[in-house]
């Protein structure tokens, strides 16, 4: 993906997929136009095309670009007019176009996953479509993502890896009506099948979502369980361009994994907005990362028994100009998909840091929780970062909490690597903590697997355990659980004295939420602490 302008036709932002396949530095590109990655002989046709632009309508259609190294690449492209910092522009996706042509009726899935690349359509998935669709009849184009597969090839190998996708690619075949087409290639299986109206396209979309995921049974590796994300472009009766199917089917999957997984994108034109207003977002981030725009606000944790204050946790925020203080929903799930965590989670991380002393201060032996995304569980450099942060800063990193959600612990469980940089982390004496827990898997067998040190019930659970007897049973059998495996346990969005109260009377050893404070820069700690929750909470007898 790309920005440019519509007047010079200068190139004003690039993702980092855009940079590998092309073979320019983000510096290089930046210098350049869009005339300078087309063939001389594609130049007349896009001058035609730019005169031809309409502020109304997206652009879609097959081009020709160049790559630095001169190589010639057959891409898909639709364009989208936007406004950039007050300048008319254009956000650009461009797909690379297969050359191969695929059998009627055929899977192609004889190349192992480590051997391809999944940023380009893969072979054959463009004349799939266009064998798949006709003018007379309706058709759905389905783009089915494997999640995490990638996290697989760590536990499995690729050989295990290509005979997983062989039984998926089997369990999708047995699902899908007479007369469809499918090809595969690495984490996706691209699907036409004709024929299909809206409401009977739907329902064969859920049907994937929930099949795929059944256990599949490895020989010499035992069960594995992926999940998976799919978009759907619905078409009816009349002319329909492959092309454009293909890659609106390809936003609305990207759509459904950037929302975690496991669910269904039909795609409509918002969908394409959610996509671009992504895209938009991740240049901000990482414009905000150059400049200094993050900060660290910090919650309070607070021990039931006592009502001292145990700990703080680290949250993100973004002093976005022009939008005030912007909460890490708008932030996580674009970072998380661009790769960006990795460096805004460093950079978390370091200033919980290098803001350790002045929290100590404030409150004395208190402890510091950092979130910690799956994506930074993979990076190899993390334990020596987090080494090196404490010994900076002299702290003993046994007053260091990582927390990962209850989702990413599961699937470290699956990865030899993740696991092994776990007990590595384990090992230098941070603790480590289940963040949301009751939100994903809810297995409990993980809790006695993994190196696990604290679990904090998600807020869900405690928004009604006054009044609900079912959330009641459940916290107290996961404290049971927890503190026959000796581990703490944390409740989270507290907001009521009366939810506090339960929790203490439950056994819950730690909470946070509204009640005892909300989470606020470094220089407004001491001001919570001194005219908080914590008194009123304790003259009720807790």
């Amino acid at each position: 993906m790309w920005v440019y302008d519509l007047e010079t036709l200068r190139f004003l932002e690039v993702n980092r997929s855009a940079l590998t396949t092309y073979g320019y530095s983000r510096e290089q590109f930046l210098q350049m136009r869009i005339t300078d990655i087309r063939p001389a002989e594609e130049l007349p046709r896009l001058r035609a095309d730019l005169l031809a632009a309409r502020p109304d309508r997206q652009r879609s259609g097959p081009w020709r670009h160049r790559t630095a190294d001169g190589t010639a690449m057959d891409v898909v492209v639709t364009s989208h007019l936007v406004e950039w910092e007050g300048r008319p522009a254009a956000l650009v996706v461009a797909e690379g176009m297969p050359r191969t042509v695929a059998a009627s009726g055929q899977t192609s899935s004889s190349t192992p996953p480590a051997a391809t690349g999944t940023a380009g359509l893969a072979p054959m998935a463009r004349e799939v479509v266009a064998r798949g669709i006709t003018d007379r009849f309706p058709a759905v184009v389905m783009v089915v993502r494997c999640d995490h597969l990638d996290s697989c090839m760590a536990a499995i190998g690729v050989t295990g890896v290509y005979a997983l996708r062989e039984q998926l690619t089997q369990r999708i075949r047995r699902l899908l009506p007479a007369g469809s087409l499918m090809a595969a290639e690495g984490e996706d299986f691209w699907v036409v099948c004709p024929h299909v109206e809206d409401g009977r396209a739907r329902r064969l979309a859920g049907q994937l979502v929930l099949e795929i995921p059944r256990p599949v049974d490895l020989p010499g590796v035992g069960e594995i369980v992926v999940s998976a994300s799919v978009g759907v472009r619905i078409a009816g009766p009349g002319p329909k361009d492959a092309d454009a199917l293909l890659m609106e089917a390809s936003v609305a999957m990207r759509v459904a994994a950037a929302q975690g997984g496991g669910r269904v994108v039909v795609f409509d034109p918002s969908v394409q907005r959610v996509a671009a207003a992504r895209f938009v977002n991740e240049q901000a981030l990482r414009q905000a990362l150059r400049a200094g725009e993050f900060c660290v606000h910090y919650q309070p944790i607070v021990d039931l028994a006592s009502g001292e204050v145990h700990g703080f946790e680290a949250l993100l925020r973004w002093q976005r100009p022009g939008h005030g203080v912007v909460g890490p929903e708008y932030v996580i799930g674009a970072a998380e998909e661009s790769g960006l965590i990795v460096p805004i989670g460093a950079w978390v991380l370091n200033r919980a840091l290098a803001d350790f002393r002045a929290l100590q201060r404030e409150a004395p032996n208190a402890s510091v929780a950092v979130n910690l995304s799956p994506h930074q569980l993979r990076d190899r450099g993390l334990v020596g970062r987090l080494k090196a942060g404490c010994a900076k800063e002299q702290i003993d990193p046994r007053s260091i909490c990582l927390e990962l959600t209850e989702t990413a612990l599961v699937r470290v469980g699956a990865d030899v690597s993740e696991y092994a940089r776990l007990l590595a982390l384990r090992d230098t004496g941070v603790s480590l903590a289940v963040d949301d827990f009751g939100t994903g898997y809810s297995a409990l067998a993980y809790l006695k697997q993994l190196p696990i040190d604290i679990v904090k019930i998600d807020r869900s659970f405690v928004a009604d355990v006054v009044g609900n007897s079912a959330d009641m049973v459940l916290i107290d059998a996961v404290v049971r659980i927890a503190h026959a495996l000796g581990l703490r346990v944390v409740g989270e969005g507290v907001e009521t004295v009366d939810q506090a109260l339960a929790l203490h009377d439950l056994g819950v050893d730690l909470a946070q939420g509204y009640f005892f404070g909300r989470p606020v820069p470094l220089a407004s700690v001491a001001r919570v602490l001194k005219g908080g929750s914590r008194s009123r909470y304790l003259a009720q007898g807790a």
